[in-house]
């Protein structure tokens, strides 16, 4: 069972990491201050981007960069979620890294926090956005 669980979470960050490869530099979605989503990145429309709220966007403990999200389900049934986190220049133009993050069998109506780290370290202005929300129907 933990086998399959890594798995499913090594494919859909792969998965993830490909999006963002194939979309560039995202504009748009939600920022730093916490500020919501607003359902659309770089032209992209998302699909559960109202699931996800950036509540951080900042540094981790080690000084990378790191957004905390938090994922609320707004569906009927249990649901994975992977979501992908850009962090940019404050002006919006250079992607500097991605961060994911990974929720398993979430429960309808429920909440949870996550980080979403960029494993890198940045000094300068930076903010979060939302990059891709994808949500899918939790077979755990």
């Amino acid at each position: 069972m933990a086998g399959r669980r890594v798995a499913i979470a090594v494919v859909a960050v792969l998965g993830s990491a490909a999006v963002v490869a194939s979309s560039g530099t995202s504009s748009g979605g939600s920022s730093g201050s916490g500020s919501g989503s607003s359902g659309e990145t770089g032209g992209k429309v998302l699909q559960h981007s109202e699931d996800v709220k950036i509540v951080k966007c900042g540094h981790d403990s080690i000084g990378n960069l790191d957004a905390k999200v938090k994922v609320t389900n707004h569906s009927s049934k249990p649901s994975d979620y992977i979501i992908t986190i850009a962090f940019e220049s404050a002006n919006g133009k250079n992607q500097i890294t991605t961060g994911d993050a990974v929720v398993n069998s979430l429960q309808p109506g429920q909440s949870t926090v996550q980080d979403a780290n960029g494993l890198q370290s940045y000094k300068k202005p930076f903010k979060c956005t939302l990059s891709d929300a994808q949500r899918t129907e939790s077979t755990m």
